[in-house]
């Protein structure tokens, strides 16, 4: 049972209150197998009440009035309360009947009123034994116990009767207010993981890297081979536009336009403006330089024909030479030729 402290600051045993109290009334209890419960006092048989009295033949107007029942006379006792000092039960015998049954009456009113008390008592002790191990932090704290133990009933009944994202968000809000992090921080040992689980995700890793050496290898390998390739291109003399279109080249490869080198450089060349004025005016004298050439070839030619057909004599009537274009020449050839027939 819980100890409650007088005006003066002195612990109250409302136990041995209750027990003092129901002692001195008379109500103890012999066997201590029997608890804290005491029996009622005895109750003293009250004197019947007299009967009603009848009106009087003379008086025929007279009312029955209810006949009035004296108060019960309690049984006095001998012996003073235990609870009193002895040199208040010296005066007992002196009190008359009336005082002595009020102050038993008041006696019982306050043991029956500290039974009460007993249950709420012995609670009020149990949770004291449990926060007593905590006392000193929760006074650092500035804790008020009350409001302590409310919030963790409270806490306690909205974890376990919320849906699985408010207890969540409830345990993550209380690990935050102690100065954890539950997204970022892992708390306790690690999570077991099978040994053969383990096993296969070594093989994996070592796979997954031999892999990566070996696509790094061929990749090297591809851009060495390519890096060849672009470089011979770029370095034949028909080529001569490839460093100003080399951008417009690689976009054109990259986005599947072009499946050849050649390919895109020819589409680059041609949509570049500058390139394209370029290779438009070398084309064109390519062009003429080769007509040219091409005339001159064919004059050549015409020129040895007429010296290998023509005979050195004269013919008859005609002692000079022919003059005139190299297209008379080509006439006069032609009709001394057809003449042989």
């Amino acid at each position: 049972m819980a100890d409650l402290a007088d005006e003066g600051g002195t612990a109250l045993d409302i136990d041995s209150m209750v027990d003092e109290i129901g002692e001195g009334l008379g109500f103890g209890n012999d066997d201590p197998d029997q608890g804290d419960e005491a029996d009622p006092p005895p109750e003293t048989p009250a004197p019947k009440a007299p009967a009603a009295t009848a009106p009087s033949n003379s008086d025929p107007d007279a009312k029955v009035t209810d006949p009035v029942t004296p108060p019960t006379p309690v049984e006095s006792v001998a012996e003073a309360p235990k609870t009193w000092r002895k040199e208040a039960a010296a005066v007992w015998a002196t009190l008359p009947s009336e005082a002595k049954n009020e102050i038993l009456k008041r006696e019982q009113d306050i043991f029956q009123g500290l039974e009460g008390y007993k249950a709420d008592a012995g609670f009020g002790k149990s949770i004291k034994q449990v926060l007593a191990p905590f006392e000193a932090v929760m006074r650092a704290q500035n804790m008020d116990p009350a409001k302590t133990i409310s919030g963790l009933v409270n806490y306690h009944h909205q974890v376990g009767t919320s849906t699985p994202d408010r207890k969540a968000s409830l345990l993550i809000q209380m690990a935050k207010n102690y100065g954890v992090n539950l997204v970022t921080e892992t708390v306790g040992e690690p999570p077991y993981i099978d040994p053969t689980v383990l096993d296969l995700q070594n093989q994996l890793r070592a796979v997954q890297s031999e892999l990566s050496e070996s696509a790094n290898s061929r990749r090297a390998a591809l851009v060495e081979t390519t890096s060849k390739q672009v470089d011979e291109f770029a370095s034949k003399a028909e080529n001569v536009y490839f460093n100003e279109v080399a951008d417009d080249i690689a976009n054109l490869i990259a986005k599947g336009v072009s499946t050849t080198l050649q390919d895109a450089y020819d589409k680059a060349v041609w949509a570049n403006p500058v390139t394209r004025a370029k290779e438009i005016a070398r084309s064109t004298a390519e062009a003429t330089a080769k007509s040219t050439a091409e005339a001159k070839a064919r004059a050549t030619a015409a020129k040895s024909a007429i010296g290998a057909n023509v005979k050195t004599t004269a013919k008859s009537g005609r002692t000079a030479a022919p003059t005139g274009s190299i297209d008379d020449t080509l006439a006069e050839t032609l009709a001394n030729i057809q003449s042989r027939g």
